[in-house]
């Protein structure tokens, strides 16, 4: 978001009116070399001495000064914030940004378990460089990262990297979005160039892949979304890259599975640009509600999913910037069925909502 003078800022914005007024709560300039917030999480957490509170949780992007074997200088670490009070104060859990050490490294998504445990999905740049006859050569590989946050009984948290898989040079590796039924854990992104949904029923300990796709072999898909279609399905939504006469295209894709697996595609959307699904919401009669952009001329959409006689029904329910910057970051829905979408058009911060009646 921008101030007054232009001047960009990251945020967490709050509404307690459907969306009519909306509040600062947590801003950038509050906290010391915080660059941008990620992602935030709003869950019911377990207190130390009985009961349970509603807290949010946040993911940001803080800088901080390195000097190991791997790199000498500020470098964009992992922080985890907290408020207890609805936003009106935060603290650092994470105690402070975190260095996984790697060329560069980005988090991605935030949840937390039944138990109060808090997972910050994310990815890494390893950069290699060799020298062999005075020439050096540069290679990347790109990491699947997971940090854990465990409730140490003190009201405070010990942190470990429960997931760090390397993918291999030259090709695509990411988590992306990340959930919590129970204490099941979800994440999704891409390993390889191939779509993935991988799941943790032991606290991170070990990982099962419970999707893996690709819409054309040989081509790349990604997964940038995951949510629970509250009739105990997993949801996950992305792109898939296939073939196009003399070119490729992006097609917009969800597919939909259990929580042990068995997904199939529910909508495989081409849009004639390059199709980014980036959140899904539950909507109300258990409609699902994916948005995301079109591409740099495209505009953003939300495709709504409608169950019908064990299928699925899809329409284009919104479309927001057609030819134009315009691009979606996420959705979500309020208690009363509400929508939410954010994102941004031309620079600036947009919310666009869609109230059911009163």
């Amino acid at each position: 978001m921008k101030d007054p003078a232009g001047n960009p800022h990251a945020g967490v914005l709050k509404s307690s009116d459907r969306g009519t007024t909306w509040t600062t709560v947590l801003s950038s300039d509050a906290i010391p070399d915080m660059l941008y917030i990620r992602a935030i999480a709003a869950a019911t957490v377990p207190l130390v001495g009985g009961g349970a509170q509603e807290q949010l949780f946040a993911v940001a992007v803080t800088r901080m000064y390195v000097s190991h074997a791997t790199d000498i200088g500020w470098v964009r670490g992992w922080e985890v914030l907290r408020s207890a009070d609805a936003g009106l104060t935060w603290e650092s859990i994470s105690n402070g940004p975190y260095d996984f050490g790697y060329f560069t490294q980005e988090p991605r998504g935030i949840t937390v378990d039944g138990a109060g445990n808090v997972y910050v999905a994310g990815e890494a740049t390893e950069r290699v460089q060799t020298v062999i006859h005075k020439t050096t050569t540069t290679t990347d590989y790109r990491h699947w990262l997971v940090r854990k946050g465990t409730t140490n009984g003190l009201g405070g948290y010990d942190w470990s990297t429960v997931a760090d898989l390397r993918g291999n040079a030259g090709l695509t590796s990411f988590a992306y979005a990340i959930t919590c039924f129970g204490m099941d854990v979800f994440v999704a992104g891409t390993l390889n160039n191939l779509w993935q949904v991988q799941k943790s029923i032991d606290g991170g300990l070990s990982w099962s892949v419970i999707d893996q796709y690709q819409l054309e072999a040989g081509k790349a898909a990604q997964a940038f979304a995951l949510a629970s279609d509250g009739a105990n399905g997993i949801v996950a939504a992305g792109l898939g890259v296939r073939s196009k006469k003399n070119t490729t295209e992006q097609v917009w894709v969800v597919r939909r599975g259990a929580a042990t697996g068995g997904f199939t595609t529910v909508d495989a959307y081409s849009t004639g640009a390059a199709a980014l699904p980036r959140g899904i919401a539950l909507g109300l009669a258990g409609k699902l509600e994916v948005v995301g952009s079109f591409g740099a001329t495209g505009g953003w959409a939300i495709r709504e999913g409608t169950p019908v006689n064990g299928s699925w029904s899809w329409t284009t329910t919104d479309l927001f910037g057609p030819n134009s910057s315009a691009s979606c970051a996420g959705i979500a829905s309020d208690s009363q069925g509400d929508l939410f979408a954010v994102g941004n058009s031309n620079g600036n911060w947009v919310v666009r909502r869609r109230l059911v009646a009163p």
